[in-house]
């Protein structure tokens, strides 16, 4: 399974690659457990600054394999002791396991450092549900972006109900996911699903020089902002307040303030360490 979910570190970038090119990178149970737990590992790993999401070939994902997944996954150990319990269907157990894997969009959601997501071609599914969580969203122009769901007859999973509400809105939402409408790169971009497009040829490099000025950047102050972000979504405004005032305290006191403050001084660029 390894060789289907590759990663790659350098000057602090961590990319994580879905390498099924064959197969759409259609993603399987071994897939998702191995990203989820790579993805555990990066958000408290200091030497990780920023985390890229993507697909080999000409698609980032076109979602689960159902022919695999309809099997269970014998090399989970948990998988292997328990396929035979008369329990393991139970429909409580089999929503813990799917909440399990769904962290993974969770982790590039509220990690305490910038996640991208670099698509083309297909993304669908659950994939897209990752992708949707990630900080930064680019865009080949050959994207064709799709829920997915509706048409095999499922609600979706990995948070792309929420993240559609939120960065489409209701109304789009909802067409997006029960008329299972398929996106261009220029219609996502309209919905707010993505920020950026660009010829599909220009993807690859405009990814790694988002991610190479972001592993550059503070990184105490990227942590800090992604949880006021997320926070504020629940909090009242006087809570959000409270906690920008908290944090932003601590960062003034950080050595990338501190750093930033001596290369003005300096008249130089700041060399900054993400504490």
């Amino acid at each position: 399974m390894m060789h289907e979910l590759i990663q790659d570190r350098h000057d602090g970038i961590l990319t994580l690659t879905l390498n099924r090119p064959n197969r759409g990178n259609a993603t399987t149970h071994p897939m998702i457990r191995q990203l989820r737990l790579w993805l555990e590992e990066a958000a408290v790993d200091p030497s990780v600054r920023v985390v890229v999401l993507q697909g080999a070939g000409a698609s980032f994902s076109v979602g689960g394999d159902v022919a695999a997944l309809s099997h269970a996954d014998v090399d989970d150990p948990v998988v292997a002791r328990n396929q035979d319990h008369p329990a393991w269907h139970d429909t409580e157990l089999r929503s813990d396991r799917i909440r399990l894997n769904s962290r993974a969009a969770e982790l590039l959601y509220t990690m305490p450092k910038p996640t991208i997501a670099a698509l083309r071609g297909h993304a669908i599914g659950a994939p897209l549900g990752m992708a949707l969580a990630c900080d930064f969203r680019l865009a080949s122009d050959t994207l064709k972006l799709r829920t997915g769901f509706a048409g095999i007859g499922l609600s979706g999973d990995y948070g792309v109900s929420y993240q559609l509400l939120k960065l489409a809105g209701p109304t789009r939402a909802r067409e997006i996911l029960m008329l299972n409408e398929v996106l261009d790169a220029e219609a996502a971009r309209r919905d707010g699903l993505v920020g950026r497009v660009l010829p599909d040829a220009e993807l690859d490099d405009a990814a790694r020089a988002l991610a190479q000025r972001l592993a550059e950047g503070p990184g105490l102050a990227y942590r800090h902002i992604k949880s006021n972000l997320v926070d504020a979504e629940t909090a009242s405004f006087g809570a959000a307040l409270d906690m920008e005032s908290l944090r932003q305290a601590r960062a003034v006191y950080s050595g990338d303030a501190q750093e930033a403050i001596a290369a003005f001084q300096e008249k130089r660029p700041p060399r900054f360490r993400g504490y």
